[in-house]
């Protein structure tokens, strides 16, 4: 345990600072000051353009009005590939707009674990009722914009995982794709 001074002890007791001490605090404050004006000017910006625009509206229609289950039902296999290609404004925000690799694999990972359950005849069609990907993807956009500490811990946090769970999926698509083709080339020979 190391000694302190009475200076010390009374600048601890009565919240004392020397000048030094308080020009560096005063400097910190400004800095974040600034650093914080900055991100709200962009947050401002990204929040009026198209893009996420469009990203808000493709989770209130897709999930929260179940348009993407709907096209899965009515359109088998189509339907599930039209909404694999309405998320692609969400990867355009995380990397364009956002410019966060955590983001993107994340949002990369979310978007085809929904394609893979959607893919899945009938049972896929009702998991896809409960698989809110465009909900949680938008979340994520949300939480980028608004400097969420809580969401961008968390993606950071998973994005190890989630970049190997992208090139399994991949994987696993690539052979899902290869098998049905095969089963096609089969029936008409």
């Amino acid at each position: 345990m190391r000694f302190k001074s009475r200076r010390e002890k009374a600048k601890e007791e009565h919240d004392f600072t020397t000048k030094e001490e308080q020009s560096s605090i005063d400097e910190s404050i400004e800095s974040e000051k600034i650093r914080s004006e900055e991100k709200e000017r962009k947050r401002k910006i990204l929040e009026t353009e198209f893009s996420y625009k469009i990203v808000r509206l493709f989770a209130k229609l897709m999930d929260e009005w179940c348009i993407d289950p709907i096209l899965g039902l009515v359109f088998p296999g189509v339907g599930d590939t039209i909404s694999l290609f309405m998320s692609i404004p969400y990867l355009y925000v995380s990397i364009f707009k956002i410019k966060s690799y955590a983001l993107t694999v994340v949002i990369l990972k979310n978007i085809l674990f929904d394609y893979l359950i959607s893919i899945i005849p009938v049972a896929g069609d009702i998991l896809d009722f409960f698989v809110r990907s465009y909900i949680a993807n938008y979340k994520l956009i949300v939480g980028y914009v608004e400097d969420d500490k809580e969401t961008i811990r968390k993606v950071k946090k998973s994005a190890a995982y989630a970049t190997i769970t992208v090139l399994i999926l991949i994987a696993l698509s690539i052979k899902i794709y290869v098998t049905f083709v095969e089963l096609i080339m089969q029936f008409f020979s």
